[in-house]
């Protein structure tokens, strides 16, 4: 199937190129922040580990 090489052809996929263009930034952006957001977790979820085996090493040598 052959496009016609006429100026709202042309102009039609642009649009459609810069549509994806910026659906990708979109996705790219999300990708970032929940990265961002995963090591925040995760580091939160290291911490929380750490006071539970101090706690649980506290208690164990408490008694």
């Amino acid at each position: 199937y052959l496009v016609p090489n006429t100026a709202d052809t042309e102009q039609d996929l642009r649009s459609i190129a810069e549509a994806l263009y910026e659906n990708i930034k979109d996705k790219n952006i999300t990708i970032i922040h929940q990265r961002k957001t995963n090591k925040i977790l995760a580091n939160r979820v290291a911490e929380l580990e750490k006071l539970l085996a101090e706690s649980n090493l506290a208690s164990k040598s408490g008694k």
